[in-house]
């Protein structure tokens, strides 16, 4: 995880980068100690004093996620826990000769996988078409929506409005739905609406989210539940 005391004060900025772009700000100094916690410390003093001046000493990494989740405020637990498992499951693989996860992997499960997930969630639960008793065709538009932020596709996220942005042809994209009888009329259906925009030329289609707030309401409650199951399981 870190051995030297700029290696510590790297893996640091990246936490607060990561909680940044999970919309949550947090200052530097909240996350040095998160860390220096984490890593066996008492505080980020304590680590600071004990490895200057060029010592090299591994953290503690049996018990480095427990330690973390009772560091951090409720709120930057899940995507704090997600980054710091990513990289200690990556130092395990290089430890044992095996692949790392490249940039791509790591960013998409820290900064943006919660944020589809709740999409995905809301689309289904709140979005007309898509809710059970929205008539004929319900469960297969449903399919397609629920398909693309559950799926294997890693889209583009757009942090601004939440817009998702898959490239592909609509057979890639939705090899479970786009055989079905009814696909093209349900497809142009999400089209109308504007839950889809499709740019067959440029094989690119645009998943609108619902309502942000209700998005950010929603990956508030599930980061509580988040805080509230890690710590349980330390």
């Amino acid at each position: 995880m870190y051995s030297t005391y700029d290696g510590a004060k790297r893996r640091a900025q990246t936490v607060a980068a990561v909680l940044q772009g999970a919309e949550l700000p947090t200052p530097l100094h909240v996350c040095q100690r998160a860390l220096a916690l984490a890593g066996g410390y008492r505080d980020w003093d304590h680590l600071r004093r004990t490895l200057a001046k060029g010592v090299s000493r591994q953290a503690q990494l049996d018990g480095f996620l427990r330690r973390l989740v009772f560091a951090l405020p409720d709120q930057a637990v899940g995507p704090a826990y997600r980054w710091a498992e990513t990289v200690l499951s990556d130092l395990e693989d290089r430890m044992r000769g095996k692949p790392t996860s490249d940039r791509e992997t790591l960013d998409w499960y820290t900064r943006v996988y919660e944020f589809v997930s709740a999409i995905g969630v809301i689309h289904r639960s709140r979005t007309p078409l898509l809710t059970p008793g929205s008539g004929a065709g319900q469960r297969l538009r449903q399919d397609m929506v629920l398909g693309l932020c559950i799926g294997p596709a890693k889209p583009r996220f757009d942090p601004e409005s939440y817009v998702l942005t898959f490239e592909g042809s609509l057979e890639e994209l939705m090899p479970e739905d786009v055989g079905h009888r009814n696909f093209g009329r349900e497809f142009e259906r999400l089209c109308a609406a504007g839950i889809f925009e499709w740019n067959g030329e440029a094989q690119i289609l645009r998943l609108n989210p619902p309502p942000v707030d209700q998005v950010r309401a929603h990956i508030a409650k599930c980061r509580g539940f988040d805080a509230e199951y890690w710590r349980e399981a330390a």
